[in-house]
């Protein structure tokens, strides 16, 4: 009898600690998954900075490759539009043989104006300067763009770019 109360008492006990272990490894499992769903996240959120300053330097290289096209189209040397009493441009008129195209910076939007259409080619926009740009016997130009992060929350810093033309006639 006795020793089936001890059989008894130790299969309790068993018991126990199989319950204390189950116990333990649905914690453990708990902590997994919660550094697991936070890893998860951080990811997440970078791949979306990530993308979105892809996006920003992407639409600007595309506007510069634009921009040095045009000048390098031009049939006479670009226009200057000038700010009052500064060596820096706000824009710059390219004469091509098809027509007028003009580039001009209006609050935070760069615009390219051709004879049909006023395209806006670049957004959120922080400055852009055109200068003339004059090396040994070359005449060219120099377009410096700064633009925003495309999203505020994600914005650790401004993207800045420079872009250098010259025109196929002087």
């Amino acid at each position: 009898m006795k020793q089936a109360t001890n059989f008894m008492h130790n299969l309790r006990r068993q018991r126990g600690m199989m319950l204390i272990e189950a116990l333990v490894y649905i914690s453990l499992l708990g902590v997994v998954t919660i550094l697991a769903y936070t890893t998860f996240h951080r990811c997440m959120i970078e791949t979306r900075v990530s993308d979105a300053r892809a996006n920003v330097i992407s639409v600007a290289i595309k506007a510069g490759e634009k921009w040095r096209t045009d000048i390098h189209a031009a049939v006479q040397a670009p226009e200057e539009l000038r700010m009052s009493d500064s060596r820096e441009l706000e824009g710059m008129r390219i004469q091509q043989s098809d027509g007028l195209i003009t580039y001009q910076f209006e609050g935070d939007t760069l615009y390219r104006i051709d004879q049909e259409t006023k395209v806006r080619i670049l957004e959120d926009v922080v400055s852009s300067r055109f200068y003339p740009e004059r090396r040994s016997e070359v005449s060219g130009y120099r377009w410096e763009l700064e633009v925003k992060g495309e999203r505020e929350e994600y914005k650790e810093y401004d993207h800045l770019f420079s872009f250098l033309a010259v025109p196929q006639t002087p």
